[in-house]
């Protein structure tokens, strides 16, 4: 979410919105694709052990997560914990802060925020232990009340308490857990998230992302020449954000650095006349984009572009779409020389 209120991010969310991200089907692909190629004889297996152990010593161990599948992922139903808007606030206040959480727009956030379950802990307990391996029944820890002590070889490291998280390495991959967590307040209290819904709702959420995106992608008319793997590619660039009523999406005079894709509500264009007042352009809704050719020309923004209602719209930097689609440059650039949606674009002589 890129610079908005966590009260108005709340506020706006209606519905979930849960895609097997691309790492997940790469990281099974390359997991079926190793355990074809490496079929080691019966007779070699005692040879092929000790080598392993002679090579591997001194060396980290590997991490993984668990393999993706799909149907189960398509039955997935997200889990519904009542909370109230206060602690929905808090919650998805802490989980921006979060890399792990850093791709997920504001309803994707508040499904998160809705799975999370109470926790209370005594004074004394470890609620995670150094070394344990870890399963579907681990969790990442937000606290509302109280603090824990992490520790490495029971040896203080760093003290966590309300508003911190932790746990949330645990949800990512199998491996033994590095640290312990142990309550030093006389009660704990925690909402917590389990790794087997934290698996289902960013893989589900990934999946239809993706989609999503790909079919706004793939109903602009410049990008229609593009094949299912190119709209794919750039549909991975894009990130979702979202605009009340009255907000600016573009600023006139700035540099323009994003191309917007409208999935939601309807915007204002407002240019400027010979005096530099301003002047209506036209509207645009579901569908329409805005904003390419300020960074295809490098220029800055010869109009605002207003939210005229809640907007919800998927972006992309003009880095991301340089390097992933710059082939269709001339597609753009040919287009805005066409379509009647330029007309006031060309009618000006923007400033680079």
């Amino acid at each position: 979410i890129r610079d908005r209120s966590t009260q108005s991010t709340w506020a706006k969310v209606k519905d979930p919105v849960p895609q097997a991200t691309k790492a997940a089907q790469q990281a099974q692909q390359a997991g079926a694709a190793g355990a074809e190629a490496v079929k080691p004889a019966a007779d070699s297996t005692d040879m092929l052990r000790a080598n392993f152990q002679a090579t591997s010593a001194g060396r980290r161990r590997t991490v993984s997560d668990a393999p993706f599948d799909a149907d189960t992922e398509a039955s997935y139903r997200p889990k519904v914990v009542p909370k109230s808007e206060a602690e929905m606030e808090a919650l998805i206040r802490t989980l921006q802060k979060l890399t792990l959480f850093s791709h997920l727009d504001d309803r994707e956030l508040a499904a998160v925020a809705k799975a999370m379950e109470e926790g209370s802990y005594r004074q004394g307990e470890d609620i995670i232990r150094e070394g344990e391996t870890n399963g579907d029944n681990d969790m990442m820890y937000v606290i509302t009340e109280g603090s824990v002590q992490q520790m490495k070889n029971n040896n203080p490291t760093q003290s966590f308490g309300k508003g911190q998280c932790f746990g949330e390495q645990e949800l990512l991959y199998t491996a033994p857990r590095q640290y312990t967590y142990s309550v030093t307040t006389p009660t704990l209290e925690t909402w917590q998230l389990a790794r087997q819904d934290y698996r289902h709702l960013l893989r589900s959420a990934s999946m239809r992302k993706r989609q999503q995106y790909t079919d706004a992608l793939r109903d602009i008319s410049f990008l229609q020449k593009l094949n299912s793997q190119e709209l794919t590619q750039l549909a991975d660039c894009l990130q979702g954000t979202s605009y009340r009523p009255g907000e600016y999406m573009i600023r006139y005079g700035d540099v323009g650095m994003w191309m917007h894709i409208i999935l939601e509500g309807k915007v204002e264009v407002i240019g400027r006349d010979g005096k530099g007042n301003e002047k209506h352009v036209c509207y645009l809704g579901v569908g329409d984009h805005v904003g390419e050719l300020e960074f295809i020309n490098k220029h800055q923004n010869v109009a605002d572009v207003r939210a005229v209602d809640d907007v919800r719209v998927a972006q992309v930097h003009r880095d991301h779409f340089e390097k992933t689609m710059g082939p269709i440059l001339d597609l753009l650039a040919s287009n805005a020389n066409t379509n009647a949606k330029y007309e006031y674009y060309r009618s000006i002589k923007p400033d680079k």
